[in-house]
Parts: structure tokens; sequence; C-alpha cells
């Protein structure tokens, strides 16, 4: 078993597909441990929020449009995670359902803190896109 960084935690949350209130407890658990080092960060929002804003929210990439199905055939992650992670589409909102989305590990990662979420979709739109757009047509001819 490989020691995780604190990075790499906070991609765990994704890790309960299908089981919208234990990645609320994780996103909760998180929201703690940022709250102990930047005061005034907002709290999660409630657990019947999320599990609302979880079941709405189509399964794709905010960022990208890879939809969760894809992820695994076209090995688009970075880890053995196949699934979408929540990520705060403005880092110092914290996780409140009009600041939470959808993201594929791949544009997580690139995001990080560091671009917004209007340069990150601009990044992922005219560079990631067309990249799994092309892995899924060589997938689907493969399958033929």
């Amino acid at each position: 078993m490989t020691k995780h960084t604190k990075k790499q935690k906070h991609h765990k949350i994704g890790d309960h597909t299908g089981k919208p209130w234990k990645i609320h407890d994780s996103l909760v658990q998180r929201t703690r441990e940022i709250r102990k080092k930047k005061s005034g960060f907002p709290k999660a929002c409630s657990k019947i929020s999320f599990i609302f804003w979880h079941d709405d929210t189509p399964k794709k990439c905010f960022y990208c449009g890879i939809p969760q199905e894809l992820l695994k055939p076209l090995n688009w992650q970075h880890s053995l995670q196949k699934r979408l992670t929540i990520d705060r589409k403005t880092p110092n909102k914290g996780y409140v359902v009009s600041n939470m989305c959808f993201a594929c590990e791949r544009c997580n990662l690139i995001k990080n803190d560091f671009l917004t979420m209007t340069e990150m979709k601009t990044i992922a739109k005219k560079h990631l896109k067309p990249k799994w757009k092309k892995m899924y047509e060589k997938y689907r001819k493969n399958r033929s």
C-alpha cells in the first residue's frame, strides 16, 4: 500500500461512488482539516443537500466533459481510482452546493488551487476533451 500525500488524500473523496452519504462524510472531514488551518473557511453543505446535488448532477467532468463510464475503458485517470472526484470550483468557497462539481482526476489535478474554474474549462475544452474523444473513437473501433 502506498503512502498518500495530503493532496492525494483530497482525491480519495470520490471513492464511494453510489454512496453519497459516505462521500459527504469525507467532505465534512476534509472541511474540518481545512478549517483548522484557515479561519473563516465555510462549513460543508448539509448531508441532505449534498445527496440531492449528487443525485441530480450528471456524472461527467465539469471541465472536460468525460462521462464517468469512460474513465476506466479509456484509462483516463492517473491512479487506480476510476471515479469522478468532487472539486470546489472556487477553492476558498468550500464544499457548498453552488461551488461543487464533478471532475475527473486529471482535470482536478491540473486545476488544483492554481487555475480558476474558467481557465480550467478553457484548457480542458481546447486540449483535454479532443484527446479523450480521439481515445474514445479508437476504443470504439477496437471493440467492433
